[in-house]
């Protein structure tokens, strides 16, 4: 994702089921007919696309956005591989988009989650799409979480 973002694309629909392991052990993104053009750092209006589980709530209510939208997907993603839940699996569609677009639903972090790991979910969740971090950042945190735990 950092990369994609390097190259001004905006993913808008980052999930696990468009995330691959390759022959080489690499992640694959994919699924990259539904991203935007523009830079990762600036808003824009963007159209709604994407699955809703996985969006964050500006890109549901139809706001001006920016490549933070993928940062609050990632931080699904990394919800995901830490519970192997679904996000939302229980709620139906339109719950989930009247809960997360109206900031009164979001994930639970699991209790037995690494703080650093809890931390970063926080920040990849913040309301405020502006507070979110750079892919840049994420990377930063998960390496000192990778070092501190080996």
């Amino acid at each position: 994702m950092q990369y994609l973002h390097k190259k001004n694309i905006i993913h808008r629909d980052l999930k696990s089921p468009n995330i691959l392991m390759g022959y080489d052990n690499r992640l694959k993104i994919l699924d990259l007919d539904s991203h935007a053009r523009g830079s990762p750092d600036t808003d824009a209006t963007i159209s709604f696309r994407g699955t809703p589980n996985w969006m964050a709530p500006e890109l549901i209510r139809s706001e001006k956005c920016s490549g933070k939208v993928d940062v609050w997907s990632f931080g699904v993603v990394i919800w995901e591989l830490l519970t192997r839940h679904e996000p939302y699996k229980t709620l139906n569609v339109n719950q989930v988009i009247f809960g997360v677009g109206g900031g009164t639903l979001k994930l639970p972090i699991p209790h037995t989650c690494p703080p650093q790991i809890a931390a970063l979910l926080e920040m990849c969740w913040k309301s405020e799409a502006h507070q979110r971090p750079s892919f840049n950042q994420i990377k930063n945190v998960i390496m000192v979480c990778y070092k501190t735990k080996n």
